[in-house]
């Protein structure tokens, strides 16, 4: 007798899928669970920053950011409205002309008349940066040595309201404490290492903003708080929101915190205003800090080659843009553009712009729109991430000057996209009668 001849094995597979609901459904859940882990507080913190590493590499080995330089036009100044200064938010990246502070009648100095050797300030609760965040995570390491109970995501999401924003400024920081809590701070320039041993020998934390370098990764900027100093060892103590806790070499202090022309903030209680105001001395005065920053770069670019000429230089044309001399500052930001062409690939800073307005600023309010506008582009187009407000804004604001209004509009759009609720460019969007 024949036996049953079994079943074809096409016609048990098609069998199975008679009924995909349970399996339509189980993934479903899988996609679900992806979601909810993805949106999950660190976990989302730590796939950011991976799927950005990886996105980063994949984009770089094809597109080289290195490669990508910048050729100012240099068009004809017109006749200029009213100059527009930086962005006017109510968390400001910068000031046009830097406000003085009010200086206090002296008083006797706080400050030993013979530093300790050594100073160790404690207090600090070490903060481990999210993706992109040390500018959050430092001011909080700061702020927690004063008692603040708070931690780096608290600053984020005033600030940086998206991880994925590539910049914070040192006046973005500086606006947090002013407003958000008890706390004073001040932004001054042309800081020193006797500057700093000062403040911390009298136990007050100095936040630096400096250059940071990594082999595989290249140069970019970085914050740091120091609390400490060794002069046998020739280091100052950093609780560093990326390397963890470290000594840096007075040397390398200096080098990379004059790539920022020694750009510093103080955060401390208002009752000890006077006696920071009396550990600054003339730098109390923040246009006179200005200046003396000025003076610094220009010795540095005439005695400096290389990357540190280009670094030098470019600052000048930050300060003249702090202090609202615009043609100067565009003069001198076409010759940094320049010094930076000739450097090697491998030692040009491509990040820079990131975290710097000022050729924008420049620019603009030199009337050479088509110069901003063709920055902006190459900055954005070298940058994997997109994560660029400040340069979406100023390509609006140029591209509005040049009558191009429709296509403003999209990129006020797309700066909101990276910094939701951004006032300069939902103010710019009302200008225009455009719903964000």
């Amino acid at each position: 007798m024949l036996s049953a001849m079994p079943k074809h094995p096409q016609s048990v597979k098609t069998s199975l899928w008679r009924k995909p609901w349970p399996y339509l459904g189980f993934l479903v859940l899988l996609v679900l669970a992806a979601v909810i882990l993805y949106n999950t507080p660190g976990i989302h913190e730590r796939a950011v920053y991976h799927i950005a590493v990886w996105r980063g590499k994949i984009f770089y080995f094809f597109n080289p950011p290195s490669a990508t330089t910048f050729d100012p036009i240099g068009q004809a100044t017109p006749e200029l409205s009213a100059a527009l200064p930086p962005t006017a938010t109510s968390l400001p990246t910068a000031s046009p002309v830097p406000s003085a502070t009010p200086l206090v009648p002296p008083t006797p100095t706080t400050v030993p008349t013979a530093l300790p050797p050594r100073v160790e300030l404690g207090n600090i609760v070490l903060q481990p940066q999210a993706f992109n965040n040390c500018g959050p995570a430092t001011l909080s390491m700061n702020l927690s040595f004063w008692g603040w109970v708070g931690y780096q995501s608290d600053i984020q999401k005033v600030i940086k309201p998206r991880l994925e924003d590539l910049s914070v400024t040192p006046e973005e920081l500086v606006e947090f404490v002013n407003t958000q809590t008890p706390y004073h701070a001040l932004l001054r320039y042309a800081g020193d290492l006797a500057l700093v041993k000062r403040f911390v020998a009298t136990g007050i934390p100095v936040l630096v903003e400096r250059g940071y370098y990594i082999p595989s990764d290249g140069w970019m900027g970085h914050f740091g708080v120091i609390n400490g100093f060794d002069d046998e060892a020739q280091t100052v103590h950093i609780p560093d929101s990326f390397s963890g806790i470290i000594d840096l070499k007075y040397s390398d202090l200096e080098l990379y915190w004059a790539q920022f022309f020694n750009t510093f903030i103080v955060v401390y209680p208002p009752e000890r205003e006077a006696e920071v105001l009396d550990l600054l001395g003339a730098q109390a005065d923040q246009a006179a800090s200005l200046q003396q920053a000025l003076e610094l770069s220009i010795q540095r670019a005439e005695s400096e080659t290389g990357r540190e000429q280009y670094f030098a230089v470019f600052s000048q044309g930050v300060i003249f843009s702090l202090q609202g001399k615009y043609p100067e500052a565009a003069s001198a930001f076409d010759q940094a553009f320049g010094l930076y062409r000739e450097l090697y690939e491998d030692d040009r800073p491509w990040r820079l712009i990131w975290y710097q307005e000022y050729p924008y600023i420049a620019y603009y309010n030199t009337g050479r729109y088509q110069d901003v506008v063709n920055l902006a582009t190459v900055t954005i187009d070298a940058t994997p991430n997109k994560g660029l407000p400040e340069s979406y804004l100023w390509m609006g604001r140029a591209q509005v000057a040049l009558g191009q209004e429709s296509t403003a509009a999209f990129n006020f759009k797309r700066a909101l996209t990276w910094h939701p609720n951004w006032a300069p460019a939902l103010a710019e969007l009302d200008k225009l009668g455009v719903e964000p």
